[in-house]
């Protein structure tokens, strides 16, 4: 084999070398990226999980103490020999009515950003699946483009080193 024709071998196959690299890059970005997306998402999840005990929590907490209020409140009444009909009872009532109504606010409230929390870890999920679905077809094209980039030297073209491509890999006569 003379020396240009071996140059122009590992030019051809270097430019498959560096077009298969790059596709195989482009793939493993993908999959690393569809990883740190799945990784986000188990983050995402634990805060949703998270967010529901701290909510029962304060939930928890919130109803002692208001409870702990209307029964002061009553023994205080008690004491002090207030009849326990009429006003006073409606003001104790109507301040559980509110602690209770505080008590459904703050678990709607939890129940809010713990939903946010999972659309979010769904929405991340699909993006690193997009992500990695994206990074295939690059690779493919990066794959056909870079052959079809050295067919076209082969067949129409010499390499930088004044060798027939075409004719050194069979694609066509030196005469042609």
């Amino acid at each position: 084999m003379e020396p240009m024709s071996m140059v122009a071998a590992a030019l051809a196959a270097s430019s498959l070398a560096g077009t298969a690299m790059s596709a195989s890059g482009q793939i493993e970005a993908g999959n690393a990226q569809r990883a740190a997306a799945y990784e986000n998402a188990v983050l995402l999840e634990e805060d949703a999980k998270q967010s529901k005990i701290s909510v029962a929590d304060r939930i928890s907490g919130y109803d002692l103490i208001a409870r702990r209020m209307y029964m002061k409140q009553r023994a205080g009444a008690a004491k002090s020999g207030v009849d326990m009909t009429g006003s006073p009872l409606d003001v104790m009532r109507e301040s559980l009515d509110l602690a209770e109504k505080d008590i459904v606010s703050m678990y709607r409230a939890g129940e809010y950003e713990s939903a946010r929390y999972m659309r979010s870890a769904e929405i991340m999920r699909r993006t690193g699946s997009v992500a990695q679905a994206q990074s295939r077809w690059a690779a493919a094209g990066t794959l056909v483009g870079g052959i079809g980039n050295l067919g076209m030297a082969a067949a129409y073209g010499k390499s930088g080193f004044g060798v027939d491509l075409g004719s050194f890999l069979g694609l066509r006569s030196a005469t042609t």
